[in-house]
């Protein structure tokens, strides 16, 4: 499915759930943070698959494990920083709009969730994202 229609059905799902409906998403303010919110889920979903791993990347061939096992600290520092920018900017994106989320954590499924703050219920009462 290409991006803009995925972002028309995401507007459809967002302007008719009980939670998000108050919100025109065909602004293009809105659009515009949509826009921003589909690049940090799908980020935010390649640093869980690396929490995940425990790591960023597979040991090289001319690498020790010593060496390896370092390096990876310092990988999961990046990730772990990383992860804090990127929450505090999606914080900060729906902010304005006063629309509560969910993160999901679990990189098997969807990372952002609009409209829920439950960590229950995040897939049957949110608006998934990505």
């Amino acid at each position: 499915m290409k991006r803009i229609d995925r972002l028309t059905e995401l507007k459809h799902h967002l302007n008719n759930h009980e939670n998000t409906s108050h919100i025109d998403w065909d602004s293009i303010a809105a659009t515009k943070v949509l826009e921003g919110l589909f690049r940090d889920a799908k980020t935010l979903r390649r640093l869980y698959e690396h929490m995940c791993n425990g790591c960023t990347r597979d040991k090289a061939p001319q690498e020790s494990w010593k060496a390896y096992d370092k390096a990876r600290d310092g990988q999961m520092e990046w990730v772990d920083t990383r992860e804090r920018v990127i929450n505090k900017r999606i914080a900060k994106r729906l902010a304005g709009l006063s629309v509560d989320y969910y993160l999901q954590r679990d990189p098997r499924g969807g990372t952002l969730y609009l409209g829920t703050t439950s960590n229950n219920n995040y897939n049957a009462e949110g608006v998934f994202i990505r």
